[in-house]
């Protein structure tokens, strides 16, 4: 899950789902569905990875999928 403040430069703490499209060595993009809800949104790699962080370890939680070729 996400920080949403994190990528909206808040001053706050909330846990938000977003669907990764696509990761590059710079970027990532995403799907998020709240609000508002913003298709194909990029960000820096560097800020996805903060939003990442929660503020106690024991709340971090990751869901990969992959499509299958």
């Amino acid at each position: 899950s996400l920080n949403p403040c994190v990528l909206d430069e808040k001053d706050c703490y909330a846990s938000h789902i977003v669907v990764v499209t696509k990761v590059t060595d710079s970027s990532v993009t995403f799907h998020d569905p709240g609000l508002p809800p913003q298709e194909n949104r990029e960000v820096a790699k560097e800020i996805f990875e903060k939003a990442m962080t929660p503020p106690a370890k024991e709340d971090t939680n990751v869901i990969a999928l992959r499509k299958r070729d």
